[in-house]
């Protein structure tokens, strides 16, 4: 039998094609919605559905690593849990929002390179189900590969130091910023500030669930009243 590779080594390993496609595919997303809406719907169901489940299928075959190991759990309880939770929930919201309104407002409210109306648009009636969708998933596999599998990869085997934690924080607030080049500057700004107060309240809380909620929270207020 195989000897198995260290976890924290093939977590780092397995976030690396995710991160790749959600960098670059901005190029191309605008281009799928000239074509049939099936065409961007696809793509966006194997990149939010089918790519993270597989490379969480490599992570979980070949190494002893489970979601709680990088953030899918409450370690902090349940009864705990009902207090700390809106304290990280309201500060990602509020954080958010505000870094975009006033970074729109100051760069003069520029037009994104993409915009998601028109694919919920394209759905038709069944709008309210793709903005819960994409809202659900960009929350949940966001978090989990901008933040805890990278964590996980970062301090498994070792002491990290304050300064350490910083870099760590900046690094992928920088990448998650990149990461939505394509819905114009505003959004990229309040996506960098959000990420640096999500890696903040990961490191103390040990727990992505907060982040996932604040996130998936946001993303329904900017779809929703577009397509209404």
């Amino acid at each position: 039998m195989a000897a198995r590779r260290e976890p924290y080594h093939l977590a780092g390993f397995v976030s690396i094609p995710f991160l790749l496609l959600i960098l670059v595919d901005g190029f191309w997303k605008p281009a799928l919605l000239r074509g049939p809406f099936i065409a961007y719907w696809s793509f966006d169901f194997a990149k939010w559905i089918l790519l993270p489940i597989l490379l969480l299928a490599i992570l979980h075959r070949r190494s002893d690593v489970v979601g709680a190991d990088y953030g899918l759990a409450a370690p902090l309880g349940m009864a705990d849990l009902v207090y700390i939770f809106p304290l990280p929930f309201f500060s990602l919201f509020f954080a958010d929002l505000v870094a975009v309104q006033v970074s729109a407002r100051l760069l003069g409210y520029p037009q994104p390179y993409f915009d998601l109306e028109k694919a919920l648009a394209a759905l038709g009636p069944l709008w309210i189900v793709g903005t819960i969708y994409t809202a659900a998933t960009a929350a949940f596999w966001e978090s989990v590969f901008f933040i805890g599998l990278p964590w996980l990869w970062f301090s498994r085997t070792r002491a990290v130091s304050q300064r350490e934690r910083l870099a760590f924080t900046l690094l992928t607030a920088g990448l998650f910023a990149l990461a939505h080049w394509e819905n114009g500057a505003p959004n990229s700004i309040g996506a960098f500030i959000f990420q640096c107060i999500a890696v903040w309240w990961f490191l103390r809380l040990r727990t992505l669930w907060p982040v996932v909620a604040a996130h998936f929270a946001v993303d329904v207020i900017y779809f929703w009243p577009r397509v209404t």
